[in-house]
């Protein structure tokens, strides 16, 4: 994600039509991977207040037991969304971006609901959106199993 390029692992979001990262936080070590939207030469930033409620809301409704219950307004964003490895993969340009330090998003979400997000005059169209309206996928149904194998 971004230029440069920014890895992360993502769980499929069935729900969101953002894609959700952690960025910079108290409780992780520098195992975990944060995502610097100011370090990405094509970040641009959305003021939370030109995005619709639900998306905040959805970020905030999942607390951890550990945390202090604050509201942790998210940062919101347009980037490059590149899937695969390196920059060498599909791009789908002008996502929206949520940034948040809820650990329960310390583990990225790709936002596969359909659609589109944004105020009103600069909506984009959500990842499943963008990947059928480029005809990379047949269409905008999707089957989701739990499970995965990770090799190295």
């Amino acid at each position: 994600m971004g230029n440069p390029v920014q890895s992360f692992r993502c769980i499929a979001g069935i729900t969101s039509t953002v894609v959700i990262v952690p960025n910079e936080s108290e409780w992780c070590n520098d195992t975990c991977a944060f995502f610097y939207g100011g370090s990405s030469n094509t970040w641009e930033f959305t003021p939370n207040h030109l995005l619709p409620l639900a998306i905040g809301e959805y970020i905030n409704s999942y607390s951890d037991v550990s945390e202090d219950n604050a509201i942790h307004e998210p940062n919101f964003g347009v980037d490059d969304i590149y899937l695969g490895k390196t920059a060498q993969g599909r791009k789908i340009s002008s996502q929206y971006v949520a940034e948040t330090d809820r650990k329960r998003f310390r583990l990225g979400t790709l936002g596969l609901f359909p659609g589109s997000v944004g105020p009103l005059g600069a909506q984009h169209p959500s990842l499943l959106s963008s990947l059928w309206e480029s005809k990379v996928i047949p269409s905008l149904s999707l089957g989701y199993t739990a499970g995965s194998v990770n090799r190295k």
